[in-house]
């Protein structure tokens, strides 16, 4: 069975544990397969022969009792002999026009095993294999190690199965959707609260360009821990390219007010970065040495070895990158301006 190998492949990793198929044990039933021909001529259908069936195993209602204000129903079922023994069951008296007839007489008896639970998603019959962690690992990381036999499982599937990941990799996958969706208009909401706050649409751009210096060294720290990049990292990424904008505009802000000033452009460069430097390394270094305790939390540990890895990196190239870029851009005014005087 499909979702027996893949129980086997879990079992095989040290790190999961308590693997489990959630349609459990097969119960043993007993089918009768009805003669057409044969209720055709006793002049009875399925439901007739259902019906006679279900009262006497099941029971069916048969009248009530007064006892005092009350009435107290009455169920009519076959002694307790008579249900449980499946084979004389194949005697049991079936009402037709002509009489009561054996149910031997319209239909044969024939042991099987059924699912006692059958499990449906989306209208589709769906067997879930599940399994717990060991250690400090997440669900992420048994899901990577047992992928390519599972995709080996899934390239031999028969026409009609398929295989998808559940539990936190479908979570998170949903999750990851639901902010790519609203990423461009969360882009365009900062895009428009930076010209408004800088009043330059090159300014602007400039402090949006600095977001992705972050992944450097989120990417340096994840690599030398060997934490899973999921939800919760991506959640840290973001969060970190909302700090490191956040520097890059203290900077162009205090660039600016030294050019309001009559500062040349590169001295009000030079001056801003010297003068602020120490209050973002500090505030960086304050949101590092806070993230550590988190480091060692299963769930959150990814998030916090992002950011701290992330302001690190991010922190230095702001400090470095930065005012090489802002140069880039506004450099040839201080030409323009002695261009003009000449």
């Amino acid at each position: 069975m499909i979702a027996e190998r893949i129980a086997a492949e879990l079992r095989a990793i040290p790190s999961s544990t308590a693997v489990q198929i959630n349609w459990g044990i097969a119960a043993p039933v007993a089918r009768y397969r009805m003669d057409p021909a044969r209720t055709a001529v006793f002049g009875v259908d399925r439901a007739q022969v259902a019906s006679d069936l279900a009262a006497i195993l099941a029971g069916a209602p048969g009248g009530a009792v007064l006892r005092g204000t009350k009435q107290i129903g009455i169920v009519v079922r076959g002694r307790a002999e008579d249900r449980h023994d499946l084979g004389g069951l194949i005697d049991m008296p079936v009402s037709t026009p002509h009489g009561m007839v054996p149910l031997g007489e319209m239909a044969t008896l024939s042991p099987a095993t059924e699912q006692p639970v059958v499990w449906t998603r989306n209208a589709a019959l769906t067997m879930t294999v599940q399994a717990d962690m060991i250690g400090d690992v997440q669900a992420s990381e048994i899901v990577e190690t047992v992928a390519p036999r599972i995709d080996a499982i899934r390239a031999a599937l028969p026409p009609g199965y398929a295989i998808e990941d559940g539990g936190e990799g479908e979570l998170s996958a949903d999750a990851n959707r639901a902010i790519y969706r609203l990423l461009p208009v969360t882009i365009g909401v900062m895009l428009v609260l930076l010209m408004v706050q800088l009043q330059s649409v090159p300014r602007a751009l400039l402090v949006l360009a600095t977001a992705p210096l972050g992944i450097i060294g989120a990417v340096a720290a994840l690599l030398l821990t060997g934490a899973p990049f999921g939800f919760v990292a991506l959640l840290g990424l973001i969060a970190l390219a909302g700090m490191i904008m956040r520097n890059t505009i203290i900077l162009v802000d205090q660039v600016e007010a030294h050019r309001a000033e009559g500062m040349a452009v590169r001295a009000a460069v030079t001056e801003a970065t010297v003068g602020r430097a120490r209050p973002v390394v500090l505030t960086a270094l304050a949101a590092v040495l806070a993230f550590i305790p988190l480091c060692f939390n299963i769930f959150w540990g990814p998030m916090a070895i992002v950011m701290i890895g992330g302001l690190i990196g991010a922190t230095i190239l702001t400090l470095v990158a930065l005012p090489a870029f802002y140069l880039l851009l506004f450099g040839r005014e201080d030409a323009t301006k002695e261009t003009a005087h000449d």
